[in-house]
């Protein structure tokens, strides 16, 4: 939910805010459902 949260903030897509984090849209997606969480270096 933190995720979704940041994103809506700074106002960008899930593709876009990846793309500044140098991560994959999966990567991304994971985090939001949960599957998965950021390393401290994300």
């Amino acid at each position: 939910m933190l995720i979704k949260q940041i994103r809506t903030y700074l106002n960008v897509s899930q593709t876009e805010f990846a793309e500044q984090l140098t991560v994959t849209f999966t990567t991304v997606n994971r985090w939001k459902n949960g599957r998965a969480v950021p390393n401290k270096l994300a």
